[in-house]
């Protein structure tokens, strides 16, 4: 995809190049939502895309779709063959279940796992509740992907 940053140039960044996208929704006192995406680069390089641009949330739906589409396989692969993965403060594990924040839950304690704009929530059956603010999770829908979640924003 191409973007025109506030200087003249045209950066262009290629999907594969694209690691990371942290999605940061919040909403107005209307109902109306904030939207705000970090994209990162392998490089380090980062690029905000936000309400700046309209229909922000529409322009997000093609990047996500294309960069989580090539990091999915060597994820998946990973979680497959039984090695932990890790989205910031929740990490997955096959055999062993989610760890959110440093708080182990196995898979067969979990009752629900909610997954909404603001929130990643696990609730285990003992009516304990771990969450996390979906913000801080790099590759969410990815994450929800892997774990076969559907997120409430979807």
């Amino acid at each position: 995809f191409a973007c025109h940053s506030g200087a003249k140039e045209i950066n262009i960044w290629r999907w594969d190049e694209v690691v990371v996208i942290l999605s940061d929704v919040k909403s107005t006192p209307r109902g109306h939502g904030l939207y705000k995406y970090t994209l990162t680069k392998r490089s380090g390089e980062k690029l905000i895309l936000d309400d700046a641009l309209e229909n922000v949330y529409e322009l997000i739906q093609p990047i996500k779709l294309n960069v989580f589409a090539l990091l999915s396989t060597p994820l998946t692969q990973q979680y497959d063959y039984g090695q932990a993965v890790t989205f910031g403060p929740v990490t997955i594990h096959r055999q062993n279940g989610i760890q959110i924040d440093g708080k182990s839950c196995a898979w067969n304690d979990i009752l629900n796992i909610k997954v909404d704009h603001y929130d990643f929530t696990v609730t285990l059956r003992d009516s304990k509740r771990h969450e996390v603010h979906a913000s801080t999770i790099p590759n969410i829908d990815l994450l929800c992907q892997m774990i076969g979640v559907k997120p409430d924003y979807l």
